[in-house]
């Protein structure tokens, strides 16, 4: 039988690595190809990986390789597809710890339900404030946790927790590699598997995972206006990232155009990229460059700005409660 592939990527974890390698070489069950990755990190991750596996003797197979140049997320996954071998695909960050049976309860699902994506509960650990962010925000949102329909499916961008994710190989080789300017790969694959096959959700907390210290925009405590700012046009331009790549995957299993989900992919998509201008343009530029109706940009920038200033404002109220609280 072929190896399924549990595939770790590291990124400036010095501090935690460690404990992330031990974990995915603990695996109980049906030995692995374990695929350790570090995408160039500037600090001492890399060579904390190699003390972490020195002497290891156990069933699994273990490779370990860094990048010559950091990739990014989904360029560093794409690249560690293309170099492991193993189908399924189990993957892990160096900030999360992976239950030592998690890869036999995630194999047992695959083969059980015939599903091409299985995901799990997590426990989440970290700060409290990111915890119970995470529990009362985040949690609720995801939509492989509820009965959900491919349409809803298209435009949401909570599918399930990516820490947990492992995938049939085909979701690539049917659709090709990643995107590499911006999307999540959970938000990506999420969405092959909802168009192509079976999802499988184990509701067990099969990986300890760490809120409050990767890249979701919520959990960011931005300082000044300006970074928050930029912190919003980021996540708009990588939502619509997201939605392009989505439609092309439509189209890609024979969704037309004006099918309800690409429809509904394609109506998102025009209000993003309004909003998108809203950010990257003046009212007049708006107007000349964008030629939008001169009321129409007004009123796009007076409302940008108005609900950007009041969610600022709520967030460093919350910030200044909190630092009261732990006074």
């Amino acid at each position: 039988m072929r190896k399924a592939s549990f595939i770790l990527l590291s990124y400036n974890q010095q501090d935690c690595v460690q404990s992330a390698v031990q974990a995915v070489l603990n695996q109980a069950g049906d030995p692995l190809e374990i695929f350790i990755s570090d995408d160039c990190s500037d600090d001492q991750t890399f060579s904390r990986i190699q003390e972490a596996v020195v002497g290891y003797r156990g069933p699994h197979l273990v490779t370990v390789q860094q990048t010559e140049r950091n990739l990014g997320i989904c360029a560093h996954l794409n690249r560690c597809i293309q170099l492991s071998s193993g189908d399924p695909i189990i993957a892990a960050a160096a900030d999360d710890i992976s239950r030592p049976d998690r890869a036999d309860k995630v194999l047992q699902a695959f083969r059980r339900d015939d599903v091409v994506l299985v995901h799990s509960s997590v426990e989440p650990v970290g700060d409290e404030d990111a915890r119970v962010d995470f529990l009362e925000r985040a949690a609720p949102a995801i939509l492989f946790l509820r009965d959900w329909h491919l349409r809803e499916c298209a435009t949401s961008m909570s599918l399930y927790v990516g820490a947990t994710g492992a995938w049939r190989r085909s979701l690539f080789d049917k659709f090709g590699p990643l995107p590499e300017d911006g999307p999540y790969e959970d938000l990506i694959l999420g969405f092959r598997a909802a168009l192509t096959g079976k999802i499988a959700y184990i509701d067990l907390p099969l990986v300890s995972y760490t809120v409050g210290s990767g890249a979701s925009f919520y959990h960011r405590q931005p300082s000044s206006f300006a970074e928050y700012r930029k912190l919003r046009r980021s996540a708009v331009a990588r939502e619509i990232s997201t939605l392009h790549q989505r439609r092309a995957d439509a189209l890609r299993v024979g969704l037309g155009d004006r099918d309800a989900v690409t429809a509904a992919i394609t109506r998102r998509l025009k209000k993003l990229e309004v909003i998108l201008d809203g950010f990257d343009y003046g009212f007049a530029e708006l107007m000349i460059k964008r030629r939008r109706n001169p009321l129409r940009a007004w009123q796009l920038q007076a409302r940008m700005n108005r609900d950007m200033r009041r969610e600022f404002a709520r967030l460093t109220e919350e910030k200044r409660r909190t630092t009261e609280g732990q006074a």
